[in-house]
């Protein structure tokens, strides 16, 4: 909890965010800080109140993007 709540990017991979207590781990990032959820499935973001970017892959093909995507977004 402690570190979630002091991360400045939160990386989800491979979940149906419906296993807890991991689940509750996007509860404790802070307002604003973005999401980003590798997984192929539908989970329910619903109850999630920050931005969120959903890659719908499976780890092994969906990080590999996710780092792409991030290395265009912060190398601007």
């Amino acid at each position: 909890c402690a570190v979630a709540a002091t991360a400045d990017v939160m990386i989800v991979v491979g979940t149906s965010l419906a296993v807890y207590p991991a689940a509750s781990l996007v509860h404790y990032v802070r307002a604003g800080v973005p999401i980003y959820l590798v997984d192929p499935g539908s989970p329910n973001v619903s109850l999630i109140r920050n931005p969120i970017t959903h890659i719908k892959e499976r780890g092994a093909v969906g990080v590999p993007q996710l780092v792409e995507q991030l290395k265009d977004e912060f190398t601007k």
